[in-house]
C-alpha cells in the first residue's frame, strides 16, 4: 500500500466519497425495485437506506483495514478479507434490521 501517512485523510476522504456515490445510486435503485416490487414505500426505504450505509462503511472498512494491517506490520492481503468481510455483513445485518424494526413498526 503507497499511501503517506501525511495523506491519508485525503485517500480516506476520496474512499468515503466513492462509497457514497455508489451507495446512492445502488440505494435508489434498490428502494424504486423494493418499493414497486412489494408496493410498501416504507420497505424500499429501508432497503435503499440499507444498502446507502453499508456499501458506504464497506468502502471505509475497506480502505481502513489494510492501512492499520500495515502499519502494524501485518500483510494486509492475507488479514484484510476476513476482517473487512466480517464487519461488513454484521453492519449490514444491524443495520437492515435496526432500520426495518423502527421504518416498519410503523407501517404493520
Amino acid at each position: 500500500m503507497h499511501v503517506k501517512f501525511e495523506k491519508w485523510k485525503k485517500h480516506l476522504g476520496k474512499e468515503v466519497l466513492v462509497g457514497i456515490s455508489m451507495g446512492s445510486v445502488l440505494g435508489i435503485t434498490a428502494c424504486f425495485i423494493a418499493y414497486f416490487w412489494q408496493g410498501i414505500f416504507a420497505l424500499g426505504l429501508v432497503v435503499g437506506l440499507s444498502l446507502f450505509f453499508t456499501i458506504t462503511i464497506a468502502t471505509t472498512i475497506g480502505f481502513l483495514i489494510p492501512y492499520i494491517l500495515v502499519k502494524l506490520g501485518f500483510d494486509q492481503a492475507a488479514g484484510s478479507d476476513p476482517f473487512i468481510t466480517t464487519i461488513k455483513d454484521v453492519t449490514g445485518l444491524f443495520i437492515y434490521f435496526g432500520l426495518a424494526t423502527t421504518l416498519l413498526a410503523h407501517v404493520m
